[in-house]
Order: structure tokens, then sequence, then C-alpha cells
């Protein structure tokens, strides 16, 4: 043996099983603890850090849904400002009762509310929007003055947003679609909100007003041009991120913000630029922006749903993954013990079970299979001693049926016939059905034998025990030879009549018969004894014999080839 494995070698033989295992076991299982640990350690942290972000993400959605609703204030409170028109409404009261509202629910919010920075911006806010009013028309005051006043508010609600983000740091995903998503959301949309708004509170404003003034017309272009830059750098960002946007769920579709960015390019174009006349109803012309402007968010919700389902299954595979990881170090750790249980039982138990299997052989008990759960050399002996059972089993069988089968005929014998002769006699009783005896003998048949030979005499028995074997129509009818050339039938369940009738077919058929030899063909008959009882509880089954066997006397003093009935008479005393 090598002199590097001798010491193992002689170390493992002075060990019991036991000892081996425990000394494998702990050299394993002190570094398998400790880079389980570690591991452990390391898939808690990043858990929490997904349900840091998920948290992020609703924080997030609240405040751009605060943003959309500042939008609507501004645009609105604008409209209202200058002018003070009964006949178009612009929604500005519902808009601030609906952002009131979201202020409200903000604040009950304990996580996000509890910070320093939301508590001040939100009490500022709440503070500015309940007191925000109408006052008297002013058409001296510029829009472009106004709006650029009123967006204060609203970027004062994006650099909250952005202090979320910077606090949960979702844009640090470690996935590629969550990244693209964020940045697309908090920059590239961010920057649809001004000249959107821009265009839906000038384009409104004039339409009421019916003309557009010089200062109103270089607004106007402004707009329609920045809305002309972000349309085409859009487009390029749709370009460049479109395979990150492919995910696993429904990917955000942008071409309907680019489109909803031309229509009001495109409506700004036609009903105030190229338009002589400004005489385009201004409500229909809000409510066209408006649309355009939900488009956008639609997007926008569209994202926050997806990064939302990312975060979620990037949450269930590391808790799956933090699961698999303590189920495998368990099954490892659970596996040492078990195998060890499982040699030293596995060895033990066939061991008993072969001596078990051993024991019932002995015993006579041939049927139950000799068989051990192991793959190794216990299998082997396992097999070879089932082998040996099963060869015993079938010379016993073969034995039983030596001891109850005619060797000429292959019929059941005499002893098997009176065994079941027995039974069937106490199954007639307790059911209360006749049961029916055949005896039948083959006519002359010394006279077979004298002139024809034993053998001939022989072949005449088979080829009648096969048509008597063909002319039985249930396994419960039993052909048996008597002796000689005298054969008996027993028929449960049958009564006379079918008795007489079948014996009547039996004795046609066996006078049908052609027996061939070398020099001739024999044809022979049968005379047959019938007999029919319903047998009562001391009914002596040997009478039917009797009775059946006078029956095929009587046929024989007739005559022969003949089927004699005679019911079996009862002594009543």
């Amino acid at each position: 043996m090598n002199k590097f494995i001798s010491p193992s070698f002689r170390l493992m033989n002075s060990l019991s099983y036991s000892n081996k295992f425990a000394l494998i076991a702990s050299l394993i299982a002190i570094p398998l603890i400790m880079i389980a640990t570690s591991l452990a350690i390391q898939f808690h942290i990043s858990v929490e850090r997904v349900q840091e972000q998920q948290r992020g993400l609703q924080h997030l959605r609240l405040s751009t849904e605060l943003i959309r609703e500042l939008e609507n204030i501004r645009d609105n409170h604008v409209l209202a400002f200058l002018t003070r028109s009964e006949e178009v409404d612009f929604g500005f009261s519902n808009t601030q009762e609906q952002t009131l509202a979201l202020i409200d629910k903000i604040e009950a919010s304990p996580e996000l509310y509890q910070q320093q920075e939301t508590q001040n911006f939100i009490k500022n806010l709440k503070e500015d929007v309940s007191t925000l009013g109408i006052a008297p028309g002013m058409e001296a005051v510029r829009i472009v003055y106004l709006f650029d006043n009123a967006e204060l508010r609203v970027e004062k609600a994006r650099t909250w947003r952005v202090s979320i983000e910077n606090q949960y740091n979702i844009s640090s995903s470690e996935d590629p679609h969550i990244v693209a998503l964020i940045n697309l959301i908090l920059n590239d949309i961010y920057r649809l909100s001004k000249p959107l708004g821009r265009a839906r509170t000038y384009g409104t404003y004039y339409l009421t007003q019916h003309y557009v003034s010089s200062n109103g017309a270089d607004a106007i272009d402004a707009t329609y041009r920045t809305l002309n830059y972000e349309i085409e750098n859009l487009a390029i960002k749709l370009n460049a991120i479109k395979s990150i946007l492919q995910t696993r769920h429904a990917s955000p579709t942008i071409s309907p913000v680019i489109r909803a960015l031309k229509s009001t390019r495109n409506l700004l174009d036609d009903k105030l630029i190229q338009s002589l006349e400004q005489d385009y109803d201004p409500s229909l012309y809000y409510s066209a922006v408006t649309q355009d402007i939900e488009q956008v968010y639609f997007f926008v919700e569209d994202a926050f749903d997806i990064i939302d389902a990312i975060l979620e299954d990037t949450y269930e595979d590391k808790i799956n993954s933090l699961k698999a990881f303590y189920v495998s170090v368990s099954v490892i750790g659970f596996l040492f013990i078990y195998l060890y249980i499982g040699f030293f039982y596995s060895i033990k138990l066939n061991i008993k079970t072969l001596m078990r299997s051993a024991n019932k052989v002995a015993n006579g008990d041939y049927l139950s299979t000799i068989k051990v759960s192991s793959e190794d050399e216990l299998k082997l002996l396992s097999i070879t001693m089932d082998n040996m059972r099963q060869q015993l089993n079938a010379r016993e069988h073969k034995l039983k049926e030596l001891s109850i089968t005619d060797g000429l005929t292959n019929l059941k014998n005499r002893k098997y016939f009176d065994d079941t002769l027995e039974v069937e006699v106490s199954k007639s009783n307790r059911s209360n059905t006749p049961i029916s005896l055949i005896m039948l003998d083959v006519d002359h048949f010394k006279s077979i034998n004298d002139n024809y030979g034993h053998q001939a005499g022989d072949k005449c028995l088979i080829e009648m025990s096969k048509a008597l074997t063909d002319l039985m129509r249930r396994k419960s009818d039993l052909v048996a030879r008597y002796g000689g050339e005298e054969f008996i039938i027993l028929l449960p369940n049958t009564d006379k009549e079918h008795a007489k009738a079948l014996s009547e077919l039996i004795r046609v058929s066996i006078g049908q018969l052609k027996v061939e030899t070398e020099n001739t063909i024999i044809n022979f008959t049968a005379s047959l004894g019938i007999t029919t009882i319903i047998p009562s509880a001391h009914f002596n089954h040997e009478k039917l014999i009797t009775v059946a066997d006078s029956a095929l006397y009587a046929a024989k003093e007739q005559g022969r080839n003949r089927c004699i009935y005679k019911p079996v008479i009862l002594d009543n005393s």
C-alpha cells in the first residue's frame, strides 16, 4: 500500500464506523458552518435591500402623483387667475381639493413623513396650496411670468422626489431595466412637464382671448421648438434603450408618449401659430392637451408597475435562494447522520430479512419472495436464495399436481374428486341448490384392449377425456378419472334436466369419436348413470356416488350406450 495512504488506512481501521463518520463530519462541518453563516448574512442584506427599494418605489409613486396634481394646479391656477371666465371651467377648485387630499395621504405615511426634509416641504406646500385664490383678471401681468412663478412649486416637489430616490437609491439597482426606467422617469420624462404645461396654459389662454400678443407669440414659438427638441431627443433615447426595456414583464411603450408630444405640437401649430384667427374652442384645446399629458403619466405608471414587478421577482428570487441555501445546508448535515444510520441498519436489517426468509422456506412457505433492498453483495445472496425458493416451489407444486392428476388422461384423479365432492355438497347444502353427478364407463373396453391392444385402449381413454373436457362450460364443473375405464363428472348448481341433457350430449359425442390406430379406426360407446339431489345438512356425499354407480349399472344391464337417471332416495328414519 502507498506509504502516504497507509497512516490514514490504519487510522480508519482503528475506528468504528460511528467514529469514522464523526471524524469526517467534524472536518467538514466547521468550515461549512462558517461559509454558511457568511452567505446567510449576505442573503439577508440583499433581501432587506430589495425590500427597502420596494418601499422607496411606493414613495416615488406618491411623490410623482403629487407632482402631477401640482402641474394641474399650476396650469389651472394661471388660467383661472388670468381669465376669470365663467364659460370655461378649468377645474381649479377640484384640483386644489385633490392636491390637499394627496398631501394628507403623505402626512399619514409614517415612514415617509417622519423625515424632517419631507415634513418641512409638505408643511409649506400645504399652506401654499391652501391659500391659493383667484384674483380679478390682470391682463397686464405676463402669462410667462405667472407660469414660471407657479412652476417653482412644481420644481420643489421634483427636488423632493429626487431626495427620496437618493435616500432609497433605486437607480443603483443591479437590474439594468430598473436603472433605465428610473433614469427615464426622473430625467427624460421630467423635462416634458414644462413644455407640455406651457402648451396647455399658453394655448388655452390665447384661445380664450382670440388673439396672440407679440410676447405670447414668442412664448408659443419657444414652446413649439422645445417640443420638437424633446420629440427628437426621446426618439434617440428610445433607440438607445430599446433592448434594455425588453423585460420578462410587459415592456413599457414609449411610442404613445412621442405621439402625445407630436399631437400637442401639431395642435399648437395648427390652432395658434398657423391660424390667422384664434377662434378654436379653448375647452377642446385644453382637453386635447390634457389627454396628451395623461398619456405621459400613463407611461410613468406603467414603468412604475414594471419596476415594482421586477423588484417583486427579485425579492422572490432572493427569498427562494435563501430558502434553497438553508435547505441545502440542512440536507448536507442531515445526510451525514442519515447515511451513517442507513449504513448500519442496511446490513443489520437485510441479514435479518435473509434469516426470516430462510426460516419460512424451511417451514414450507415457498410463496414469499426473498428480497433485500440493498444493491450490494447481500442482494446477490438474496437472488441466489430466491432462485432456490422458486425451484423448491416448482418441485412442490409438481409433486402436488402429480398426486391429484391422472397420469394417462391428465384429468383429476379419484382422490381429488372425493375431496372436491365433499366440499361441493356442503356448498349446495348452504345455498340450497341442486348438485348432479354423472358416472360413465366405456362399453366393452376389455374387448378393445384384447382386439387392438392396450395402447389403443389408452388412446381411446385419452380422446374421450379431451371430449369430456371440451363439453364442460363452467370452471366449477369437474371431470375426473374414477378408475380404469370409469369416469365421473361433478356438476355443482345443476338440476336433473340439465344433467340429463348434458349426459345425452356426452353419450352422442363419445359415439362420434373416431380413434385412429396404425391398422384401423376404433369407434366405441359409453354408458352413463346420472343422479341429482339438493343435499340436506347431514347428507353423506358418498351416497351420491353409490346412486350414480347404480344408475350406470342399470344402463349396462339395459343394453349399454344409454343414459339412465336415478334419484337419490333419502332415508327418513
